[in-house]
């Protein structure tokens, strides 16, 4: 026996599916833009430290601060990898292994529930790993500016 959600669960249902499939586009603009930065940061650093010669006043917080920004860059690539483990809750994964007789067995039950389920444990994963990356970055921006001060004091 299936249970017919009610109306207010269909509304609550369709919002929370919607406000999930938002916040998968945040997270992507989000890790996008932090990419950007951690590349033009790395960039610039390698290309201002080429062909110089620096003191270990420099090199000990500017290396940290380039190690830190990779390791930032790392998080956010792992951020966006797509999960292709088949664990899909409910989606273009899933569906990509049934034929057509499952698939319109599959379409006629409601799996908003799973939906919603298997979207918020995705989004809190991408989200913690979003932060850390945003911690990462701070750290070796940090590192950087302090290398940048401690050569310009030199």
């Amino acid at each position: 026996m299936t249970v017919e959600p009610s109306d207010l669960a269909t509304r609550n249902l369709n919002a929370a599916q919607s406000m999930l499939e938002r916040e998968l586009v945040r997270h992507d603009t989000k890790a996008s833009l932090l990419i950007a930065i951690d590349a033009g940061t790395l960039a610039l650093a390698v290309s201002l430290g080429r062909g110089t010669h620096m003191g270990p006043a420099f090199l000990v917080p500017g290396l940290a601060g380039v190690c830190l920004l990779v390791a930032s860059l790392f998080v956010l690539l792992i951020s966006i990898r797509p999960h292709l483990a088949g664990s899909a809750g409910e989606g273009w994964e899933l569906w990509s292994g049934m034929d057509q007789e499952t698939l319109v067995n599959h379409m006629e039950a409601d799996r908003r529930t799973d939906n919603v389920l298997f979207l918020s444990c995705v989004l809190h994963r991408k989200f913690k790993r979003l932060r850390m990356a945003c911690d990462l970055q701070l750290a070796g921006l940090t590192a950087l500016a302090c290398a940048a001060l401690t050569t310009g004091m030199a």
